[in-house]
């Protein structure tokens, strides 16, 4: 039961801060094959949960206030804060791709996820450049986890 528990942890862990889950597999005693299948199911699991959770959030919102919702613009203007500018000059300078190869290590899947939903849904390759996108900082991150793990702790 522990180790179910364990793996339920480090695939949510990889579903809402990414960045962080790779390493914990390793320090876990997890093997770089186990982690790469833990941490990019869980990732990949998140981005789908999240872009369409906040798709499904914003239409009720949008119906709520009696507009129609409205892809990629907004009819009100935004609240800024300090986090919100930095995620609307991601879009601004690099778009898609650039929101697709941040989110995973530096934005978290939820929140570049709902931005992916908000600004580009519009786009059929949204949800599989994201997924793309963990799976390739999975390899990474697991990659660089190993390595430290076995120079450095071990």
């Amino acid at each position: 039961m522990g180790e179910v528990i364990k793996i339920g942890g480090i695939f949510l862990l990889s579903a809402v801060k990414f960045a962080f889950a790779p390493g914990a597999a390793i320090l876990a005693g997890y093997s770089f094959w186990e982690t790469l299948g833990m941490t990019m199911s869980g990732g990949i699991f998140g981005v789908f949960l999240f872009y369409y959770f906040g798709l499904y959030v914003m239409k009720i919102m949008a119906k709520w206030k009696g507009k129609p919702f409205l892809v990629g613009n907004r009819s009100e203007p935004l609240v800024f804060n300090r986090g919100s500018r930095k995620i609307i000059k991601v879009k601004q300078n690099f778009g898609l791709i650039g929101l697709v190869v941040l989110t995973p290590v530096l934005i978290s899947i939820p929140i570049g996820c709902v931005v992916a939903a908000r600004f580009f849904s519009q786009n059929r390759l949204t949800l599989p450049m994201m997924a793309t996108s963990v799976v390739f900082w999975a390899l990474i991150i697991t990659w660089f986890s190993t390595v430290f793990k076995m120079n450095i702790l071990d």
